[in-house]
This record gives C-alpha cells, structure tokens and sequence, in this order.
C-alpha cells in the first residue's frame, strides 16, 4: 500500500496557474498528465503556466553548497552570497507570508544584481504576469480507453 502511495505522489506535481481577468495566482498539485485548475472566482478552468514563465520563491543550490531562497524565475539566475557565483533555482514554489529574511539584498541578472530598482522580472508577486491559457476540454476521457472497433461490436445481442 505504501507503495502504491509513493507512486502516486511522482506522478503527481505542483504547478503555478493564473487567471488574467480576476488577477489571481495559485499553486496546486495536480496529475502530471492533466495540468489543469480551476479558478475559484471565475470558475473557468486554466492550463498551468509553462514551467519557464513560472515565478515565485526558489530555492538555490551553487557550485560552493551554499543553499539559499529568495525571488526566483526558472530562467533568472541569481549571485550566491558566499562565492559570486550565478545560480539558478532548483525548485519553485509559492510566495509566504512571513519568511525570513536575510541582510543580503535582491540579486538577479535581470535587475544586474540590485543596480536597477524595482526588478523589472519581480514587480509584484501577487498580480498576474503572464495569464494563463484557458483549458479547452476535449471531451471524455472514456473515449482513451476503447480501441478503434465500433460499440456494436462490444454489445452483441443475445438470441
């Protein structure tokens, strides 16, 4: 049983969606196969943002072994406070409330590592970014399981 429990947790993963009209931003976990949410306002369902439009806070992991979190974008990497050294986020999450902070100050490429203020990727995290993609259903899913013979000749009448 166990095992059967670890199983399905690999083929599940947490992805981030968005919804443009009612400015929302969520993360879920969801199958991996079938990346689809739905908003809670609008009650639209929503396809998950791709994973390099993804945002939130990252966990980092440099060369040196420093490992540290902060404001994070899939392809943004950021300077490691021990050795200089650029390192991109390993993972992605949501933003908490009441993290703590560290006196090292925001350090990106994308705002040449705190020269430019506000960071032109981190405007705000909570407002929508990039909205993401309706979900367009295709229908049952009950259609996958059956072959390319017709119903008829699955139900042959009894004489």
């Amino acid at each position: 049983m166990e095992n059967l429990k670890r199983h399905n947790k690999t083929l599940e993963c947490r992805r981030q969606f968005t919804c443009g009209p009612c400015k929302e931003v969520w993360w879920r976990w969801v199958p991996s196969h079938k990346t689809v949410s739905r908003c809670h306002k609008c009650q639209v369902r929503y396809e998950a943002l791709p994973r390099e439009n993804e945002y939130g806070t990252g966990t980092y992991r440099c060369e040196c072994g420093n490992v540290f979190t902060g404001k994070a974008r899939h392809n943004v990497g950021a300077r490691c406070s021990q050795c200089g050294q650029m390192a991109y986020p390993s993972e992605i999450g949501p933003f908490r409330e009441g993290q703590r902070r560290t006196r090292h100050g925001h350090s990106c490429e994308a705002c040449n590592h705190g020269q430019i203020f506000p960071c032109p990727v981190f405007v705000n995290p909570n407002n929508v970014q990039i909205p993401s993609v309706p979900h367009v259903s295709t229908g049952s899913t009950c259609s996958t399981f059956l072959t390319q013979q017709t119903v008829s000749e699955y139900y042959q009448p009894i004489d």
